[in-house]
């Protein structure tokens, strides 16, 4: 009796000794089970489609001659999406599309602080961006992981307003591709996502660098992933990325963000660009969300599709769309999110929001609700004024959450 009550101790005590040190102990290199995600924070996935992606021609389209592609139905009924999107059509029983966004004039510079951070650009503060918000807020209890991952992004790490800002550097990206100042191993078609080396980790924490790296290097390897699967979400830097973010989220890294998909802008010829770029975008974000909801992780993880603006209307001289912030789509998905709906409408030619216009911080606001998060808490600046995630009168929208 005295033998085991010694052994029992002595496992308490290991116990305590290995959770005391919490921030230099790396966590387990393995997958989250369901009911692991259930009891911890909520994570996010962030496609950010650089250039300004047509609404028109993906998730808002319309009639006659203004649509260059058909329309067609989904598997919500009465709800249609853009024939440049057949898998997605096929899980939008998950997506909350907000075909109602909308801003005063497309400024680009003016148009991307909005949506990165809630706030105009004439703010003398340094205000963070929203991904940068979600690594404090989901991250914090995960001192032996990264926070944010960042998939081939296409600033650089403190690039006005993609960066942490008032927030400080810990909440900045983990960098991953070609573009980083760190020297990445080659990409193979065995190691599409190469794991970064142990100074991008030490860039972040450098106590902590070498267990953080260790805890994820297994997502990074795609070796035990089934060939089927890999084709589903194909086979590309979105679809190996999309593929990526959910091995990292299923460790437990809370934001991952993908952002290769940088020729959205189609100022000419968008249709015959639009099927290959929406075609990849297609398959990468409907394979992750079927993928996610197979593993039963789907209720756990929010997915944000979303850009700096949509496309106009009116094709240009050139047969391209120019960015258009008065009235384009943000779509949702996954955990909080009430799926199978669209929410709010813009006019039969596409120009205006005809109902229910939501404007960035309200986006933002939603965002953050969704994953369980005040969106008026307040960070201190140097200067120890308080500043809230998104000015106080700018509420969720309800409607978009369960």
């Amino acid at each position: 009796m005295i033998a085991k009550t010694r052994i029992v101790v002595a496992l308490v005590l290991a116990g305590f000794v290995l959770t005391a040190g919490g921030t230099t102990l790396a966590v387990p290199d393995k997958p989250l089970r369901p009911e692991d995600t259930r009891k911890s924070p909520r994570r996010c996935i962030i496609l950010w489609m650089s250039g300004g992606p047509s609404q028109i021609d993906t998730f808002d389209p319309k009639a006659g001659d203004i649509s260059l592609f058909k329309t067609i139905d989904t598997n919500v009924k009465g709800l249609q999406l853009s024939a440049t999107l057949p898998l997605l059509a096929r899980q939008a029983n998950h997506l909350a599309i907000i075909r109602s966004m909308t801003y005063p004039r497309a400024i680009y510079d003016r148009g991307l602080h909005l949506m990165r951070t809630g706030y105009e650009t004439n703010s003398p503060i340094d205000h963070p961006s929203f991904a940068c918000v979600l690594a404090k807020e989901l991250g914090d209890d995960h001192a032996n992981l990264p926070r944010y991952v960042n998939l081939y992004p296409i600033a650089n790490r403190n690039n006005w307003p993609f960066g942490p800002g008032i927030l400080g550097k810990n909440y900045t990206w983990l960098e991953v591709g070609p573009n980083s100042e760190f020297v990445n191993p080659p990409i193979t078609p065995d190691q599409p996502c190469p794991l970064p080396p142990v100074e991008a980790f030490e860039f972040l924490d450098k106590a902590n660098g070498a267990a953080m790296r260790r805890a994820v290097a297994k997502a990074f390897d795609f070796s035990d992933e089934k060939a089927e699967l890999r084709d589903a979400y194909g086979r590309g830097v979105f679809g190996n990325g999309c593929l990526l973010a959910r091995r990292l989220v299923e460790r437990g890294v809370p934001v991952v963000e993908i952002m290769p998909l940088n020729d959205w802008a189609m100022r000419q010829n968008i249709a015959g660009r639009m099927p290959t770029v929406a075609g990849e975008m297609d398959a990468g974000m409907a394979t992750l969300t079927k993928d996610l909801h197979k593993r039963r992780l789907l209720d756990s993880i929010l997915i944000v599709w979303m850009g700096v603006c949509g496309a106009s209307p009116d094709l240009s001289q050139a047969k391209g769309r120019d960015h258009w912030s008065s009235g384009f789509s943000v779509v949702l998905a996954g955990g909080g999110v009430k799926g199978g709906q669209a929410i709010g409408k813009t006019s039969a030619n596409g120009l205006m929001v005809e109902a229910f216009p939501v404007t960035p911080p309200e986006l933002l606001a939603t965002i953050y609700t969704a994953l369980g998060i005040d969106p008026h808490k307040a960070n201190p600046t140097p200067a120890g004024l308080m500043v809230p995630l998104v000015e106080r009168g700018n509420k969720a929208v309800q409607e978009a959450l369960r």
